[in-house]
């Protein structure tokens, strides 16, 4: 099991279709051979793409537990109007400690975070999945068997590597508030 931030695979064929302003093929290629490091999705077209996406069908009948919105994003919107972060769907508060709620304010990153339960998680995966639709997910495995015969890869996000110091209970906020900036 390892906790961590996951995209399928397939959102390099979304992030192959954006227009990077007018950067070179160089750039675009660099943007493909590393979608799954963290700061691909501080570029504002890779953040529009997910933060824009109507996802009132996918999360429609479900209930949401708790979210979090960092001071310089927007609360995340169902519909995509308003929205200029990302939202990473995750299972239960209770589980992340704090901890990425410190990852996204300590990198500056424009995400936002909303934690749906065990089953409603596993709703949103499947829809998405099956919709075809881009998103990052938050979980406490490797999300591989959950989306059935016809998975997805998945591809874990990467981040700037933390020392065990950040787990000295500095995490406990859950509005990414401690002691040490180094929880990613």
């Amino acid at each position: 099991a390892q906790s961590g931030f996951y995209i399928p695979e397939y959102t390099k064929t979304y992030l192959n279709a954006l227009s990077f302003g007018g950067e070179s093929a160089r750039f675009k290629q660099y943007v493909l051979d590393t979608f799954d490091n963290w700061v691909v999705f501080t570029f504002p077209e890779v953040v529009e793409l997910f933060a824009k996406q109507n996802e009132t069908s996918i999360v429609q009948g479900l209930y949401q537990e708790a979210n979090f919105t960092p001071p310089w994003c927007n609360q995340w919107n169902a519909t995509g109007h308003g929205n200029n972060c990302i939202d990473i769907k995750s299972e239960q508060v209770q589980l992340d400690k704090g901890v990425p709620q410190q990852m996204i304010m300590n990198l500056k990153l424009n995400m936002t975070m909303s934690w749906w339960g065990n089953e409603g998680w596993t709703n949103i995966a499947q829809r998405k999945v099956t919709a075809g639709q881009p998103f990052i997910m938050k979980t406490g495995y490797v999300p591989s068997g959950i989306f059935g015969p016809s998975a997805p890869k998945v591809q874990r996000i990467m981040f700037p590597q933390y020392t065990e110091e950040c787990y000295s209970n500095n995490t406990a906020s859950l509005r990414g508030i401690g002691s040490i900036n180094c929880d990613f």
